[in-house]
């Protein structure tokens, strides 16, 4: 039964809302963030039919479901990337490829000197070459994790169309993962040292969220104007984070305040406590709604 048959804890608890982390098909190299599939459900937590039961009995006991959206890339075991891999159309371009460059002696090596934040040393190229195509992918996560060409349209509609399924399928919002990773550097800059300006924090994000925003949107409208809940997660300094929010023209998506996580440790005083508050809400555009993470 999972889950489903202890909702009536969540209720007794006074929660409200339940966070699904990610349940996604995976080969799970890295938690479950390295997806294969991103409309199933992976077989260790049920099928697609599990989930829509523990939806209802979500809903009949008052309680919401919101779910991990993971826009930055796929495992390398997704169709996708496998079908990139040989180029086939559509999907030659879904994934950031690149011929690399030639050293001093003469060996192929990635293209710049962008490092993956998980890679087993902390210091690994975020590049990895795959022999068949004879190019490097990016991956700025675990190698078995291929980033999105997020700068493709025909990427941005599938992910479009994955919110959409979710929507269908009766979750109540969405919880998005590393959106500072999203976009980087279209012409592969390398990062100046101790800095990580071309892969990190890029401006056009905001954009991406943009997008995202417009389409759950419209699927509200097209459905009676049932309320959804969206976050988008980021690990910037307040005045980036700020910009998710976007603004009247381009509405945003309100980023996860982790102020508390990041800044406050166990020797933090109520002063110090006060002024973390103070930043983010005298930072806060006008009528928006803020949040505070805590574990």
């Amino acid at each position: 039964m999972g889950v489903k048959s202890r909702l009536y804890h969540f209720v007794d608890l006074g929660v409200e809302t339940i966070w699904v982390n990610t349940i996604y098909p995976s080969p799970l190299s890295n938690s479950g963030y390295d997806v294969t599939d991103y409309k199933n459900i992976d077989s260790t937590y049920g099928d697609l039919d599990d989930f829509y039961e523990l939806i209802t009995a979500a809903h009949d006991l008052g309680l919401k479901v919101i779910l991990d959206f993971i826009p930055n890339h796929s495992s390398i075991n997704h169709t996708w990337f496998n079908a990139s891999i040989y180029r086939t159309h559509p999907y030659t371009d879904y994934y950031i490829w690149d011929n690399g460059t030639t050293n001093a002696s003469g060996y192929n090596i990635p293209p710049n000197n962008w490092e993956s934040t998980l890679s087993d040393d902390g210091e690994g190229s975020a590049w990895s070459w795959n022999e068949i195509r004879q190019q490097w992918y990016l991956h700025q996560f675990t190698a078995n994790e291929a980033d999105f060409n997020l700068r493709n349209d025909a990427v941005i509609e599938e992910l479009l169309d994955i919110l959409d399924f979710w929507l269908d399928k009766g979750v109540d919002g969405f919880y998005i993962n590393g959106v500072p990773y999203l976009l980087e550097d279209e012409d592969l800059t390398d990062n100046p040292i101790g800095s990580l300006i071309y892969t990190f924090g890029l401006a056009d994000n905001v954009g991406l969220l943009s997008k995202f925003r417009e389409r759950i949107d419209t699927w509200v409208l097209r459905n009676d104007n049932i309320t959804k809940f969206v976050v988008a997660e980021g690990f910037e300094n307040v005045e980036n984070l700020m910009a998710y929010y976007g603004n009247d023209t381009n509405k945003g998506i309100a980023p996860v305040n982790i102020e508390f996580i990041q800044i406050l440790t166990s020797t933090s005083n109520a002063s110090y406590i006060k002024s973390t508050i103070d930043e983010w809400i005298s930072a806060l555009p006008s009528n928006q709604t803020s949040n505070w993470k805590v574990t």
